[in-house]
């Protein structure tokens, strides 16, 4: 796979120097692993924008009615 070099870097396995505006090729593996570094653009992957789903709204918690007093009267002796 390809990438389009970025930032300059160097390899941490052949101890290259790799300038930016550079073309590099390599494993599929080892690209992603540069382009999550942010040194490498991936080329000929389509790009796309993360889908953002909306967390749905909590409803708010109703508080339980409190239950009517009971009337009551007093009785007069």
């Amino acid at each position: 796979m390809k990438g389009l070099i970025i930032k300059g870097f160097t390899d941490k396995y052949t101890g290259l120097y790799h300038e930016p505006g550079k073309t590099i090729e390599t494993s599929d593996v080892r690209i992603k692993e540069l382009a999550d570094l942010g040194y490498v653009e991936v080329k000929g992957a389509p790009k796309v924008k993360p889908e953002v789903k909306e967390e749905p709204k909590a409803e708010p918690k109703a508080e339980p009615k409190a239950e009517p007093k009971k009337k009551t009267t007093t009785k007069k002796k």
